[in-house]
């Protein structure tokens, strides 16, 4: 009798003893954190390097630590080093906005334009108000040139009034995308569908909108646009002949294209 009770007491302190580990544990990589942030705000990142590893010791799936491995690996312009600790991130939590968006910087740094821009735009549709992942997607899309897609698809204008009778009909002339967000607005926001195209299979993207006009105008073009937060960006442009739309009327417009690479 005397043994088991000696064996339930050893059995009692073991979790108390792993208890003390774990909190001593979380003291060091706090510690630890406190000097990879004074390393770097040093610009010494080697040295930095040292105590990220050291929390990744205790802590192989630290976030924080491997975020900020791929970091320095930027620092140090270790591009394919960095995107491993980041990919290793996303493996973790896969809506890492951190992560996205320094993958979407070490991918810049590679001139991998459209990849950076895929890693920003899914930061934003985690996180709409991500600042730091709009900046650098409208960074990406102003420096992109717009194409031309008016032999690849079309674009349609319907007009009715407020009673629902026809208005008007147009046909684009010019279809223009910017790259990447058009086709990107096109592939996540409107329907595709597959079509014989040159004796081939291809998919299109389909996006139509509507809108009620506020106020008279005459119109040239029109945008769809993509908005992230209280942030927009015209990602499709069409020109037409010119249209009316008076307040009151509602305004369908239908644009299809098709999609690269498919």
């Amino acid at each position: 009798m005397k043994y088991l009770i000696i064996l339930l007491a050893s059995i009692m302190i073991l979790p108390i003893s792993y208890l003390e580990i774990s909190a001593s544990n979380e003291d060091d990589i706090i510690s630890l954190e406190q000097k990879i942030l004074e390393k770097i705000n040093e610009e010494k990142f080697d040295e930095a390097l040292i105590y990220v590893n050291q929390i990744l010791e205790i802590d192989p799936e630290n976030v924080n630590a491997l975020n900020n491995k791929g970091g320095i690996f930027i620092e140090l312009e270790l591009y394919e080093n960095a995107l491993n600790n980041f990919d290793s991130v996303l493996l973790l939590d896969e809506n890492n906005t951190k992560a996205l968006n320094n993958k979407g910087i070490a991918l810049i740094k590679q001139q991998k334009i459209v990849e950076s821009f895929e890693a920003f735009y899914k930061s934003l549709t985690i996180d709409p108000t991500n600042d730091i992942a709009f900046q650098n997607t409208k960074k990406i899309v102003r420096n992109m040139s717009w194409i031309d897609e008016s032999e690849n698809g079309y674009a349609i204008i319907i007009i009715r009034d407020s009673n629902g009778n026809l208005v008007d009909y147009k046909k684009g002339d010019t279809i223009k995308v910017h790259l990447p967000l058009g086709y990107t607005l096109l592939r996540d926001f409107g329907e595709l569908d597959v079509i014989d195209y040159d004796g081939e299979k291809r998919i299109v993207g389909k996006y139509g909108d509507s809108v009620v006009m506020k106020r008279n105008q005459f119109n040239g073009v029109f945008y769809a646009e993509m908005q992230f937060g209280d942030n927009v960006l015209p990602v499709i442009e069409v020109e037409l002949n010119g249209w009316i739309a008076k307040n009151g009327d509602n305004v369908t417009y239908e644009i299809a294209i098709l999609l690269p690479g498919q």
